[in-house]
C-alpha cells in the first residue's frame, strides 16, 4: 500500500513539473525588447543601436544603446552605451554619426540614468537634448 503511494506520488510530482515546463514554454514572453534603430559609421567598422524594452503596462520604458565594433566579423564586440529608464511610453531617443570616431546621441532626457558612457571603443559620444 505505502508502495503505491509512494509511486502515485513521484507521477503527480513528475506531471506537475511537466505542467510548469509546459506553461513556460507555451506562453508569450512577460518582457519584450526591440530594437527601434541601427546606424553604422561612416568607415563601416562601428554600428550603433537603440532598443527598447518593456515588461507590461504598469512599468517603464527602459532604453538601451549598444555599439558593436566589427560587427560583421567572428570578432565583434558590443557594449552598452546608454541605459536609461522612463516613465513615458517613448523616451524619443535617436543615434546618428558625425563622422567615423564621433557619435551623438539625441534623446529627451529620462527619470533615471543607469549608464551614460562618454567614450567608447575610441569612438566619442555626445548627447544632445531634443
Amino acid at each position: 500500500m505505502l508502495r503505491r503511494f509512494v509511486i502515485l506520488g513521484v507521477l503527480v510530482t513528475g506531471a506537475g513539473c511537466l505542467f510548469i515546463v509546459w506553461l513556460l514554454l507555451a506562453l508569450p514572453p512577460l518582457c519584450g525588447k526591440a530594437v527601434v534603430q541601427q546606424a553604422v559609421s561612416p568607415d563601416g567598422r562601428y554600428r550603433a543601436s537603440v532598443s527598447e524594452g518593456s515588461c507590461g503596462a504598469t512599468t517603464g520604458v527602459a532604453t538601451y544603446i549598444t555599439m558593436e565594433r566589427n560587427f560583421d566579423s567572428l570578432l565583434a564586440k558590443e557594449a552598452d552605451v546608454l541605459i536609461a529608464d522612463g516613465d513615458r511610453a517613448r523616451l524619443e531617443t535617436s543615434v546618428q554619426w558625425a563622422g567615423p570616431r564621433r557619435l551623438v546621441v539625441s534623446w529627451r532626457g529620462s527619470e533615471q540614468v543607469f549608464l551614460a558612457e562618454t567614450e567608447l571603443f575610441g569612438v566619442s559620444v555626445d548627447y544632445v537634448a531634443l
